[in-house]
């Protein structure tokens, strides 16, 4: 790793002003395509100085600077050790919350891959309010007309991974998520997404498997509408199998 180099970009993310901000920008854009060719043994020893220039780079107000730190903050998840992205969680959780209110279309396929990643040390307990804080806000997002096909399309590859982490916590936004997926799903006629959209529900169904039949007709709902959408796709018509059938077998409701 050039010393020099790192030095160069150590000090020069200290002004978030509008004059500067086409120089940040320039800066930041270099930076990224410097750190996406480091490996894990110099990103683990310069940990304390690369996640402080990251950090700065994440949460400036441009969406290609944010989007920039985004896929800094990613390998940064990914190859560092397990206790110091432990230490940075707090700072994760208000940068990860930052970008996911703001929600710019732009950021957001950055954004998603560094939550999931390593999502089982950044937030630790799934009951935590914090981690729900965070998937209430990726909701609200996902639900914006402003957030575009191509970033619902990353939300709902990534959302999968955070319903399977969730477990059967995933049960108190049950009829939120399904009827985001079904708005969205109502609205595209791209067989990618309605599939992504039906492995959503699939995981869901899965993950509150004991209270699922609460929301049965809801989840038919979006299977009708899905397979009139896309005729004869192999993938998609085994998911909505699948998912029937779980619901089938799963617990009944105590009557009062």
């Amino acid at each position: 790793m050039d010393k020099d180099k790192l030095s160069f970009f150590s000090s020069c993310f200290e002004s978030s002003e509008i004059k500067d901000a086409d120089i940040f920008e320039n800066n930041a854009v270099d930076f990224r395509n410097w750190f996406v060719s480091f490996d894990f043994r110099e990103i683990q020893k310069e940990f304390d100085i690369l996640f402080p220039i990251t950090k700065k780079i994440a949460t400036h107000y441009r969406p290609k600077v944010q989007s920039s730190g985004c896929d800094c903050l990613f390998i940064i998840v990914k190859e560092s050790a397990p206790a110091q992205i432990s230490r940075i969680r707090l700072d994760l959780h208000a940068i990860f919350d930052k970008l996911i209110q703001v929600g710019h279309s732009d950021v957001v396929p950055s954004l998603m891959p560094c939550i999931t990643e390593r999502i089982e040390i950044i937030y630790k307990n799934p009951s935590d309010s914090t981690f729900h804080d965070m998937v209430s806000h990726l909701m609200e997002t996902w639900t914006r007309d402003s957030t575009s096909a191509a970033a619902s399309f990353v939300i709902s590859t990534e959302f999968q991974k955070i319903i399977r982490y969730m477990g059967l916590s995933s049960s108190r936004y049950i009829e939120l998520i399904i009827d985001i997926v079904y708005s969205r799903a109502k609205n595209t006629k791209s067989r990618n997404h309605l599939l992504q959209f039906t492995f959503c529900i699939s995981e869901l169904v899965k993950q509150s498997w004991p209270v699922i039949r609460s929301v049965k007709a809801k989840i038919e709902q979006f299977i009708e509408k899905t397979l009139e959408t896309v005729e004869n796709h192999e993938s998609i018509n085994l998911e909505c199998i699948e998912i029937r059938k779980l619901i089938d077998c799963s617990p009944v409701p105590p009557t009062l």
